[in-house]
């Protein structure tokens, strides 16, 4: 296999992304621990719950006296409801919550640490807490490779029309063409000459498997951008891919006013800056391992290998941070993660999921007594990356009256993986019809621009 510094683990090349991880994690902890207030002692899990707490808390004051303010406008009779509805329940203001991915993990947390605070609390994309926390990441790929079995499965029902792999020999046809070009592209990247859409352009091993990872994530708007850049790379031609990986690249150059304001926004790629705060939480959320050793580090590289072929070595590099990281939170928590909540939770999660597998959803669920899971037949990382009509209901009357969809319940996506294709929403009602754009654009939001942060 070709070493790629640049790229993924891999048994030739682990030992160049080891020393990548070590400079940043080493650099990045320094700089944290020497800011004049030691900010990184301040960017985990639990100090963003109890901030959450204070945040409604604040917004209850705040209420109460803007109803003061109003009241005075009122009758007699019609001052004492109003002043009743504003006032402030101090201490005991309650949150309305719905956590995506790394999400779960932050209500968890909340659920555990306030679970009187709840009024309604939703976690899409469930993470194994309890693994999350001890700093493992060894629980998230058990189905991620069934999204790739599906994906043939998908190509083949599509038909030659949408799916450019699709081959009448049926989907073990385009398997063979996938495991053909990842192969040839170990040891041979292709070059790809200059056009009128882009530079001369080198495709590696790791650019194919970093689309691979978004087409996993969501495969809905990946699905047939995968099928055509394997069908292409068959026969030699890059010339897609060459465009779109140098659409992807975003360019941020120092100007005069980031290097005056470097906390600037606008100085900042948003997605990378995604990932280093992530690396900041869940490397403060987990115990100290700084003892860990990049001997033990491979060790979880062929571990998680044997997981899932097509995200193990990405995944691998995830808690390879942590084993540089310095900085110690100023209030550690081990959270229980179970207990009775005010209201139970609604749990949801895709059968499919690419890095939180239902597993999960059921793990959590058994530790907060009386919570449900509500499961979509889908593929895809949380719920959005498969939209359905049936679980926005479900979830909406659960933010609305409190109720829970019962036990077993399982929805289904209103979109196909391939050209969107559509479920006949035309005997749905103006108010269903109104969700269903809603959940369109939802979804496009968190899907085009591939996987973020660290989950």
């Amino acid at each position: 296999m070709a070493k790629d510094a640049q790229g993924l683990p891999s048994n030739e090349t682990f030992g160049y992304v080891w020393g990548r991880a070590v400079g940043f994690s080493t650099g990045c902890s320094k700089r944290m621990n020497e800011e004049g207030d030691h900010v990184g002692r301040y960017v985990n899990t639990a100090v963003v719950v109890e901030d959450m707490v204070g945040i409604v808390e604040a917004l209850g004051e705040w209420r109460e006296k803007k109803g003061q303010a109003e009241a005075k406008q009122l009758s007699v009779s019609q001052r004492v409801a109003a002043l009743d509805r504003t006032k402030w329940k101090k201490g005991r203001e309650k949150i309305l919550y719905w956590g995506f991915s790394y999400g779960t993990i932050l209500g968890a947390t909340l659920a555990s640490m306030h679970p009187d605070r709840l009024e309604r609390i939703a976690m899409d994309g469930v993470a194994d807490a309890e693994d999350y926390y001890k700093g493992y990441w060894l629980t998230n790929l058990q189905d991620t490779d069934l999204i790739i079995d599906k994906f043939h499965e998908d190509c083949y029902t599509a038909g030659p029309n949408k799916c450019a792999l699709w081959n009448p020999l049926g989907s073990e046809h385009s398997q063979l063409v996938f495991d053909r070009v990842l192969k040839r592209l170990q040891t041979s990247p292709l070059p790809v000459s200059a056009s009128g859409s882009h530079g001369p352009e080198l495709i590696t091993y790791s650019d194919l498997m970093l689309l691979i990872r978004s087409a996993l994530y969501t495969p809905r708007f990946w699905f047939p951008l995968l099928a055509r850049v394997f069908a292409d790379l068959d026969l030699g031609n890059g010339t897609e891919f060459a465009a779109f990986k140098q659409n992807q690249l975003r360019g941020f150059c120092r100007s005069p006013i980031c290097n005056k304001n470097p906390w600037n926004s606008d100085c900042h790629d948003p997605l990378q800056s995604a990932m280093e705060s992530g690396r900041a939480i869940m490397c403060s959320d987990a115990p100290d391992h700084t003892n860990w050793t990049e001997e033990d580090h491979f060790k979880k590289y062929l571990t998680l290998m044997e997981q899932s072929k097509y995200l193990g070595a990405s995944w691998s590099e995830i808690t390879m941070y942590c084993a540089n990281w310095n900085v110690r939170p100023a209030w550690p928590y081990t959270p229980s993660l179970e207990g009775n909540t005010s209201i139970p939770i609604l749990w949801i999660t895709n059968t499919r999921d690419p890095v939180t597998p239902l597993r999960n959803a059921i793990k959590m669920s058994k530790a907060f007594p009386g919570s449900v899971v509500l499961k979509q037949e889908a593929d895809g990382h949380c719920s959005l990356a498969a939209p359905s009509l049936c679980t926005a209901l479900h979830i909406r009357k659960y933010f609305q009256e409190g109720k829970l969809p019962p036990k077993d319940v399982t929805c289904i996506p209103d979109w196909g993986t391939f050209n969107g294709e559509e479920s006949d929403l035309r005997s749905l009602i103006k108010e269903e019809r109104e969700l269903s754009d809603a959940l369109k654009e939802l979804s496009r939001g968190f899907g085009t621009d591939g996987p973020l942060g660290f989950l």
